[in-house]
């Protein structure tokens, strides 16, 4: 829109030069053509009263100097200012060239530049989302959302919770907490339901009177973690594809999916030299009304 505003006043001002140029020429020659007859009309009433033919010569003489004088000015007037015009629509070319320079430099560096490492930085909180106490159940089958038992749900809404009431070892969760916490995975509660679920080996209690989940704080040992690495991450069709490799860890060993030893006494650290041993996944997020919920998971190899 800045774009064509300046092109129209840029068409204006070189129509208002124009006109000017025009109405300058017009008053300068009716200028010469008026002080030109009346110097002829002088002139003319001095020959008649002056017979002397000398004095004619040299009036004649003076005429057509201040002729040439008055032809002279015009010409180098109009030249200047012709000049100056063009000097003018120069500067207008180029102040115009400039600013559509700057726009183009200014759309270049705004433009966004949607790399592998542009969709990490953007939505790899996806992934951070998808957590589960029960670390194997996603990979058992492919998944879609809706699919998943309504106490899993439960789970994974609880191990993104950050802040969590634990008073005399009891834990207390407002079900108004844990749905805020559904909704950031699967984009609402429609399929939310309030049930019992467990957390590793902490079994939580939906309280219908109190609207509250609450559970026995306890110490889970022989805990197995996963361990999720981004292979590829892109757009299509709306959604946003994440791919990953999966592998399991206890204390000493890595695992598959299948619990088959990859290495053991695993460094966790050092995961990247087993991927090629590792199953892949391909997770699948849908937008909805530009926030991104978790839509399915499907094992690739």
């Amino acid at each position: 829109m800045v774009k064509k505003n300046e092109e129209v006043d840029n068409k204006i001002n070189k129509k208002q030069i124009e006109e000017i140029k025009n109405n300058l020429y017009d008053e300068v020659k009716n200028m010469i053509e008026i002080e030109s007859k009346k110097t002829l009309d002088n002139m003319g009433k001095k020959f008649i009263k002056y017979k002397n033919s000398s004095i004619r010569k040299r009036n004649f003489i003076i005429i057509i100097l201040f002729l040439l004088a008055i032809f002279e000015g015009y010409v180098i007037f109009n030249n200047n200012y012709i000049i100056k015009l063009k000097y003018d629509n120069v500067e207008l070319e180029k102040e115009e060239t400039t600013k559509e320079d700057k726009v183009e430099e200014t759309n270049k560096e705004t433009e966004i530049v949607k790399d592998d490492n542009w969709y990490k930085e953007n939505y790899s909180y996806l992934l951070d989302n998808i957590k589960l106490s029960d670390v194997y159940y996603l990979y058992e089958k492919n998944y879609k959302a809706s699919d998943i038992k309504d106490n899993v749900r439960l789970d994974m809404a609880y191990s993104i919770l950050k802040d969590v009431s634990n008073d005399n070892n009891v834990i207390t969760i407002s079900e108004e907490d844990i749905k805020d916490s559904y909704k950031k995975i699967f984009g609402s509660t429609d399929n939310y339901k309030a049930t019992n679920f467990n957390n590793n080996c902490i079994s939580f209690i939906y309280n219908e009177d109190s609207k509250n989940y609450m559970a026995i704080n306890t110490t889970c040992e022989n805990i197995v973690k996963k361990e999720e690495v981004i292979t590829k991450i892109y757009e299509e069709d709306n959604k946003i594809i994440i791919e990953t490799k999966v592998g399991f860890y206890d204390s000493k060993n890595l695992t598959d999916v299948d619990k088959n030893i990859i290495k053991e006494n695993f460094d966790e650290k050092n995961i990247d030299k087993y991927l090629d041993k590792l199953s892949s996944y391909k997770y699948t997020f849908k937008d909805n009304n530009g926030i991104y919920s978790f839509y399915k998971i499907e094992k690739l190899s």
